[in-house]
């Protein structure tokens, strides 16, 4: 028997052999991981038996020691579970928010050696080796194991930091320098996943904006209708490089969300595009001054932890008023005709609603002057002006130059008095307008010269016909030199001429009789082919003059006697 059994597996036993002479063995086998020393007590006696007054045969015990000397057993433990956390956050909450990521008993059975009862008093220490040492960057302060078990870690303040099975090798050392496993990737694994989240879009916002009331009404606009300022938000970004990684971050773009106090400044808007761009069209006539709240957001997720919530910015629209372009109503178009009168060249009423700005203010405190250029002012002789009737209308007043007519253009300005003080020093302004203008032709008579009232010949002179070469000249208007002529002659002395006068061309012609002579007056009359056709009359005075004739006889016959 021994006084420490727990020191064997197998406990102290001697042995005895068979052969002579007979020699005795000892035999056992230590517990694992235990050490120490066991008194074993050795009672021998033989088998011969106590029959007839025998006794067996005893021999004094024996004492002997059996001494297990103690080695430095390496230290154990059971790890944990691997762990996971979100990139950009701390362990703790409230003002203690930046504190370490903490895991209590992440190690458990925690041991110096396995002499189960005989606790060595060694001190202990986990070490944690990086499978991939550029982890460590992604920790300020990088994981650690307490003698108890607790597990912390301090994420990297740079924000961002991010990784997925971040690997590290755990092995328990204690004092005396045993490990808990060796070689090193034989060794438990502490896995971290520290996952991305959608971080908040960043954005840098432009300064304020000043423009001119009416800016982009002008006629042409000194703008665009809306207005747009590129680059007014810069350095967009939908968040850092990994915002593609993150689930419900893939294919983000950004999105300014906007505010308007004092809106009724703007006819649209003011919104700011993906790529910054500010734009705003104004309402007509209004000035002021509105405060616009900008918020950055992006299209990610928004579910805690992820935030797809940027900065908000502020800026101030400012709309300074300015002298604005006086308005008119005017007739859509003029159609006249030619040769008319200075009565019927008198339009009443021809512009109407005239007003010299945007506002009652405005309007009262300013006067117009009209101007009006034709496009073909040889058409008139007296040229058109618009004369005021009242305070918001005027008449158009003009005089033809007769026998005109045609198409043209009229351009109206209307100017007011204007404000050099007003906004960017504008001073008076204006309006425009251009109509058009129709002279309808009218048929004019026609019209020719004679070459001369009264022809003189004398007494059978044109029996044989007579000519007057250009006897009639044509005169016609511009705008009928493609009418054509025709005449028709008349004569009050039939007895006179054997051939009536006639036009030929030009030429007047006839035939007298012979020996005939006298006055006839002879009407020319010229017809025109124009809508309704028109004719003209001039009279011609042909005087045939009596002439001697030679005397005549007759000869006889030749008498004989």
């Amino acid at each position: 028997m021994n006084d420490n059994p727990m020191l064997f597996s197998v406990q102290p036993e001697v042995i005895w052999s068979n052969a002579m002479p007979r020699v005795a063995s000892l035999a056992y086998a230590s517990a694992p991981g235990m050490c120490g020393i066991a008194t074993v007590t050795v009672h021998l006696e033989d088998t011969g038996g106590t029959a007839n007054g025998c006794s067996d045969t005893m021999v004094p015990d024996r004492v002997f020691r059996i001494i297990i000397e103690c080695d430095n057993d390496k230290p154990s433990f059971v790890p944990g579970p691997a762990v996971s956390v979100f990139e950009d956050h701390w362990g703790g909450s409230g003002s203690s928010a930046i504190a370490p990521f903490r895991y209590p008993n992440w190690a458990t059975q925690i041991s110096t050696s396995d002499n189960v009862g005989t606790p060595e008093l060694q001190g202990l220490q986990f070490d944690l080796v990086f499978l991939n040492p550029a982890d460590r960057n992604l920790f300020l302060q990088p994981p650690a194991i307490s003698n108890i078990g607790e597990l912390s870690f301090h994420l990297n303040p740079d924000a961002n930091s991010f990784g997925r099975d971040i690997q590290m090798y755990v092995r328990l050392v204690d004092s005396d320098g045993a490990v808990s496993c060796e070689p090193l990737d034989t060794c438990p694994v502490l896995s971290i996943n520290i996952i991305p989240i959608n971080d908040p879009p960043s954005a840098s916002c432009g300064g304020d904006i000043t423009v001119c009331e009416d800016m982009m009404q002008e006629d042409p606009p000194s703008v665009p209708p809306v207005l747009a300022v590129t680059n007014w938000a810069n350095n967009i970004k939908v968040g850092p490089a990994n915002e593609g990684v993150c689930m419900g971050c893939e294919g983000q773009e950004v999105v300014f969300g906007v505010s308007t106090v004092n809106r009724d400044l703007f006819a649209a808007g003011p919104i700011v595009s993906s790529d910054g761009t500010l734009q705003f069209e104004l309402a007509p006539d209004a000035y002021g001054v509105a405060l616009v709240t900008v918020q950055v957001t992006d299209t990610g997720d928004n579910t805690l932890p992820s935030s797809n919530r940027g900065p908000t910015c502020t800026l101030s629209i400012t709309v300074l008023p300015v002298a604005d372009r006086p308005t008119f109503t005017s007739s859509a178009a003029i159609v006249a005709t030619e040769d008319d009168t200075a009565a019927k060249s008198n339009y009443p009423n021809f512009v109407t609603d005239i007003t010299m700005g945007g506002d009652t203010k405005e309007n009262l405190a300013q006067s117009g002057r009209f101007s009006i250029t034709a496009s073909r002012p040889e058409m008139f002789s007296v040229e058109p002006v618009i004369e005021f009737t009242g305070t918001t209308t005027a008449r158009l007043r003009f005089e033809l130059v007769p026998d005109q007519c045609g198409d043209l253009t009229l351009d109206i300005t209307l100017r007011d008095s204007g404000d050099t003080a007003s906004c960017q020093g504008k001073g008076e302004t204006a309006s425009n307008r251009t109509i058009p203008m129709q002279v309808l032709c009218t048929n004019d008579p026609p019209d020719f010269d004679l070459l001369s009232n009264t022809i003189t010949i004398c007494e059978d002179i044109a029996v044989n016909g007579h000519t007057v070469p250009n006897f009639v000249t044509i005169v016609q208007h511009p705008q009928e030199e493609a009418e054509i002529l025709t005449f028709s002659v008349a004569h009050n002395n039939p007895a006179l001429f054997t051939v009536a006068p006639y036009i030929d061309g030009s030429a007047l012609r006839f035939t007298t009789v012979r020996d005939a002579f006298g006055s006839a007056e002879i009407v020319l009359t010229a017809t025109d082919n124009g809508v309704p056709p028109l004719t003209a009359t001039k009279r011609v005075t042909l005087n045939v003059l009596p002439a001697v004739d030679p005397p005549q006889y007759t000869v006889q016959m030749h008498v004989s006697v």
